[in-house]
């Protein structure tokens, strides 16, 4: 009869580490089943690797946070085992912070990060595009990729400087912070990585005075869709087919070119 319980407690005890799953930052127009059920989906398909078996066959283990804190609360709770973050993000998570711990690698379709706008806001779209375009031509961008995200230093970042002009236009964007070093803001509550740089060098171009505006990731697109900001930092840009629903991007919202492009997510958990 011991033996019969202890087997039991086992088990249960197994189901509840099992259950308690995986996290992400919130994405905007799909929910946590249906997200897991995508990926699963999509890791039977070729372009897909995922280096363990670990939650491979069950779609309940997805779970959706509003910002990399709230991640990151969760994690140290035992809600999660882990959390999936871009590779560049997880090598700045362990870097800076010694109680996480590398766990599994995901590589998938290439996504691309965008800047979002209202689906009105159409010349404002194509002004970054033009933009980006000089940036990615004169070799301005590859500059600044290669600076925040290839060759990074891991100590407190200095605030990004953004030129102001006078009587100029103003652009409010909104930048979350739960992606460092793409979307980062410092100790101090200054914005300093890499989409500020890349917003600041646009804003010098269009001659314009950008104003960054706090945001938590699951806050994106409300903020847009009220007139709080003009312009989004970063959503997902990714198909998992042909033909599919993008998943990180809200009706009514219009994407810019892509500035930044990846295809491997890491898994982070925390020390044994």
């Amino acid at each position: 009869m011991k033996k019969i319980l202890l087997l039991l407690l086992l088990l249960l005890s197994y189901e509840a580490a099992y259950a308690s799953g995986t996290g992400f930052l919130t994405k905007l127009n799909i929910t946590e089943e249906d997200y897991g059920k995508m990926l699963l989906e999509n890791r039977k398909q070729v372009g897909w690797q995922f280096l363990t078996a670990k939650h491979s066959d069950s779609e309940r283990n997805f779970k959706f946070y509003d910002s990399l804190m709230e991640l990151e609360l969760a994690l140290q709770r035992g809600d999660i085992d882990d959390i999936v973050v871009p590779s560049v993000v997880a090598e700045y998570m362990l870097n800076t912070n010694k109680k996480f711990a590398f766990n599994s690698v995901e590589k998938v379709m290439p996504i691309s990060l965008v800047f979002g706008f209202r689906a009105k806001d159409e010349e404002m779209r194509d002004k970054f595009n033009l933009a980006l375009s000089s940036m990615k031509e004169d070799g301005e961008l590859l500059r600044i990729i290669n600076d925040y995200l290839v060759t990074p230093g891991f100590d407190e970042p200095e605030p990004v400087k953004l030129d102001k002009f006078a009587d100029a236009e103003v652009i409010r964007v909104a930048v979350t912070g739960d992606m460092p070093p793409i979307d980062l803001v410092n100790a101090g509550g200054a914005p300093a990585g890499f989409n500020t740089a890349v917003i600041a060098e646009i804003g010098r171009r269009l001659k314009a005075n950008v104003t960054l505006m706090d945001i938590d990731a699951g806050a994106r697109a409300a903020a847009l869709a009220s007139g709080r900001v003009n312009a989004v930092f970063w959503y997902f840009k990714f198909k998992a087919a042909d033909g599919a629903k993008e998943f990180d991007v809200p009706e009514g919202v219009i994407l810019s070119e892509p500035y930044y492009e990846f295809d491997k997510f890491i898994h982070v958990k925390l020390k044994n």
